[in-house]
């Protein structure tokens, strides 16, 4: 029985250290062969940093790692290109605008050292652009990821002026792809929100938003067929713990942990709840303490506009594009950060409708125990 690589977001880490890895190669393989610049939006502890991880070992020609997986018998070249892969982690971006650009560019630095590359400029859309043109010069086209894109934003939002500060640095950064094109290869970006997205990228109009494609819907988080063919032996595990019928004791792993959708009709398990059900052999709630954003929890105790249930709750649009952050709908918010999924897609001649509410008992519990609570905690 393989070890689980809970907090574990380095494909490469992943492979060389012997843990359990599900198999999404299929979709990078679609991906690389169908277009060049992508953005997808899904929850936290979703999957994302490992998927662009597996994307940044692939374009370095990692062909040691993806033995026996499926991609393997797909590529024949496996070619070197050299990878931007932007993390905010590494930022600090939550204090003035002076320091957010500096450790920006720091961080720029740190990526062209890399490649022995040393950056001329010290303005960030300059430097980036620097930095992209020499690695094409000495390594060929270039690779561009981003972690979270949003991160500065959906971590400022109770703050509206830093949030309009960190966006105007973003957009300085993102404006340049577009007219990089002929020295790209491959640009994917990945974050929670998809607000934000229209205004931070609003020249690049070539990416591609997989967030809702059908094609797409499953390519994080795990399915109930993965579920039941990649972890049949923590599953005995756990049930054999509960001394449980395995009918019954499936149905409720699956009440409690499955339910994401992103297409109304494939389930998915949300791969660190699962990591720590069979970790600590308990039905335990870990959605609230690992997968919410504080700002989510501050929106919704400024709004006040909280619908009163969220039983079969009817949208018309997912995205909730709003150029005000106190104009933020709270239902596409809720969506994309995890705590209402579809259930189902009814249309309406050409117009797409709909129909949300909770994934999962876990989640339902900490919406209930949490978001709830805070709404109507006074000040």
């Amino acid at each position: 029985m393989k070890n689980l690589p809970i907090s574990i977001q380095t494909f490469e880490k992943i492979i060389e250290g012997g843990y359990l890895y599900v198999d999404k190669t299929h979709y990078l393989n679609k991906l690389i062969n169908q277009g060049a610049y992508f953005f997808l939006s899904r929850p936290r502890r979703f999957g994302k940093s490992l998927l662009l991880t597996t994307l940044k070992s692939f374009f370095q020609g990692r062909e040691d790692l993806f033995r026996g997986l499926f991609i393997h018998s797909q590529e024949k070249e496996w070619k070197q290109h050299p990878v931007i892969h932007i993390d905010y982690s590494f930022v600090e971006y939550k204090k003035d605008r002076a320091t957010f650009e500096k450790s920006l560019h720091n961080h720029l630095v740190r990526i062209g050292n890399e490649y022995k590359i040393k950056l001329e400029n010290t303005i960030i859309a300059d430097a980036f652009i620097e930095l992209v043109q020499k690695l094409h010069q000495q390594l060929g086209k270039v690779v561009i990821l981003v972690d979270e894109y949003d991160k500065p934003l959906v971590d400022t939002l109770s703050n509206e002026e830093k949030f309009m500060e960190n966006r105007e640095v973003l957009r300085s950064l993102y404006g340049t792809m577009k007219g990089l094109d002929a020295y790209l290869r491959f640009v994917m970006l990945t974050g929670v929100s998809r607000f934000a997205k229209v205004s931070v990228f609003s020249g690049m109009n070539n990416l591609e938003d997989i967030s809702m494609t059908d094609a797409y819907s499953q390519i994080v988080g795990f399915s109930q067929e993965e579920l039941e063919s990649y972890f049949k032996l923590h599953l005995e595990a756990v049930r054999d713990k509960f001394k449980a019928d395995e009918e019954e004791f499936m149905q409720a792993v699956r009440d409690k942990y499955n339910g994401f959708s992103w297409d109304g009709v494939h389930k998915l398990y949300n791969p660190f709840s699962l990591f720590k059900f069979f970790i600590d052999k308990n039905f335990g709630n870990y959605w609230f303490s690992t997968g919410t954003p504080t700002f989510l929890v501050d929106l919704i105790k400024k709004q006040k506009q909280l619908p009163e249930a969220f039983e079969n709750l009817k949208a018309n649009d997912l995205e909730g594009s709003s150029m005000q952050i106190k104009n933020l709908p709270l239902a596409p918010l809720l969506f994309q950060t995890g705590y209402l999924t579809i259930k189902r897609v009814e249309y309406e001649g050409f117009s797409q409708r709909f129909y949300l509410d909770y994934p999962n008992d876990e989640v339902r519990y900490a919406f209930m125990t949490y978001l709830a609570a805070a709404f109507v905690e006074k000040d």
